[in-house]
């Protein structure tokens, strides 16, 4: 057996210092370190990440040999982040204590031979009665569900789920029905046209804070999902909806003029549609191409001057933070257009892509390249969301080699 690392050694020298730590583990003898400490080893760890990755010495490590860890159960443990196969999450977890939950389970099995099958939901999130934040990635296993009462998660106000499966297509509904959430703010999860949105948000009478990634998704449904919770706070948008009514050998045309419908209308009286999310505060549209400039000035002028209600029973609160990346140039210069709103204190983040540069200069892509200290100026809030903020696991990660 090879020794450990002189990385892990020197860490685990100050183990009984550890408050928070995550560890990617790539060699036996670290992994096998790491398994023999426990609680009393670590009397302050609150927060522990575990990337159990494909161990590049492999061919020491039994195939059925199941992963505990001690430090899993440290009474003084709240928040966990596991990476790496459903076979190896520790099975000695003390669930109840932990209010922050962060699992990426993944095979690398190959294509040819048959799909791993876990069950779903997982039992143990029964005794995990205290969670508050809850992220779950499950990627290239078949999840098989079993026709079990919900799980009651009580103190749950925070919500990831992201399936890489065979079929990303399938109806996530069912899976987020599988937990009673009565809490829960916010949701984030990729929303593909197998899933009905209404069928999410229903049962979520609290949501404030959503983040949908949008794979060829009706503009219709999205509009009636979001019409569901007018209450809505924050709300990301990655992708553009499409049109419905494409024939199946053609593709699906962009909704384009989908922002439209954030606007509030006072031309038509009581016959106009209320706008989608009155209350929003924050909202980032992503990854877009089609939606032009125009559209994005109008929207933000209709929700950050003071305009009558649409109707009487309907208040439209003012857009406090925009953020808006679209993959193509810039059509105007909407920081000018908005001047006015930036002065009585809109945030926005605009991130077109830049012109292509006509010349080369032998420093480019050096880091003496004029146009390096450029790149990435005023997409600061790209590294910074406030949604990632709120499933980020504390402290960098560690590795042996």
């Amino acid at each position: 057996m090879q020794r450990c690392s002189r990385c892990f050694s020197l860490l685990l020298g100050v183990a009984g210092r550890w408050r928070s730590i995550r560890l990617a583990l790539t060699r036996r003898a670290d992994l096998h370190a790491v398994q023999q400490l426990t609680s009393e080893d670590a009397p302050l760890l609150e927060s522990l990440g575990l990337s159990c990755s494909r161990l590049v010495d492999e061919a020491e490590v039994d195939d059925e040999a199941i992963y505990s860890f001690q430090l899993a159960e440290a009474p003084t443990l709240r928040r966990l982040g596991y990476s790496g196969s459903y076979e190896s999450l520790p099975k000695n977890v003390n669930w109840s204590n932990l209010v922050f939950l962060k699992l990426h389970l993944w095979t690398d099995s190959e294509i040819n031979t048959p799909t791993p099958i876990i069950p779903s939901p997982f039992h143990f999130l029964r005794d995990a009665a205290g969670l508050e934040v809850l992220d779950l990635s499950i990627s290239r296993y078949e999840t098989r569900f079993d026709p079990i009462d919900p799980i009651h998660l009580p103190q749950l106000t925070k919500l990831r789920i992201s399936l890489h499966g065979l079929n990303e297509q399938e109806d996530i509904s069912g899976t987020i029905r599988q937990f009673d959430m009565p809490q829960l703010r916010t949701l984030d999860f990729l929303l593909a046209a197998a899933t009905k949105l209404t069928d999410v948000v229903a049962p979520l009478p609290r949501l404030t804070s959503l983040s949908i990634s949008l794979q060829l998704y009706p503009s219709m449904d999205l509009a009636a999902g979001l019409a569901l919770i007018p209450h809505l706070e924050r709300l990301r948008i990655l992708g553009e909806p499409v049109l419905s009514g494409a024939p199946d050998n053609e593709a699906m045309e962009t909704d384009s003029l989908f922002l439209e419908r954030f606007i509030p209308r006072t031309d038509a009286g009581a016959d106009a549609p209320a706008p989608l999310c009155p209350a929003l505060h924050t909202f980032e549209y992503l990854f877009v191409n089609q939606v032009t400039d125009a559209l994005v000035v109008r929207f933000l002028k209709s929700r950050t001057s003071p305009l009558p209600a649409p109707d009487p029973g309907i208040t439209v609160a003012r857009l406090k933070r925009f953020y808006f990346y679209p993959f193509r140039e810039a059509q105007l210069d909407i920081t000018a257009a908005l001047a006015s709103a930036l002065a009585d204190g809109l945030v926005m983040g605009l991130g077109h892509r830049q012109s292509s540069r006509a010349s080369y200069s032998v420093l480019e892509g050096t880091e003496h390249d004029p146009a390096r200290s450029k790149n990435g100026v005023g997409h600061e809030w790209l590294q910074h969301e406030e949604f990632n903020e709120d499933f980020r696991l504390v402290g960098g990660w560690v590795a042996g080699l």
